[in-house]
């Protein structure tokens, strides 16, 4: 998606820009991510310890 068409699928998405832009990031640069907003958690499964599946 080309960063001049953020802000419009925020709005069409109903999401607030920036929420927007922080769940982009999570994804496409998670260690930026990381750097300025500090750890997520990860999805279930995860990792290279399965301890949390089921």
């Amino acid at each position: 998606m080309p960063p001049d068409r953020y802000k419009l699928w925020a709005e069409v998405l109903k999401v607030d820009p920036k929420e927007f832009m922080q769940g982009l990031m999570r994804y496409y640069d998670p260690y930026g991510y990381e750097m300025l907003f500090g750890e997520f958690p990860q999805p279930r499964g995860v990792g290279n310890d399965n301890r949390d599946v089921a």
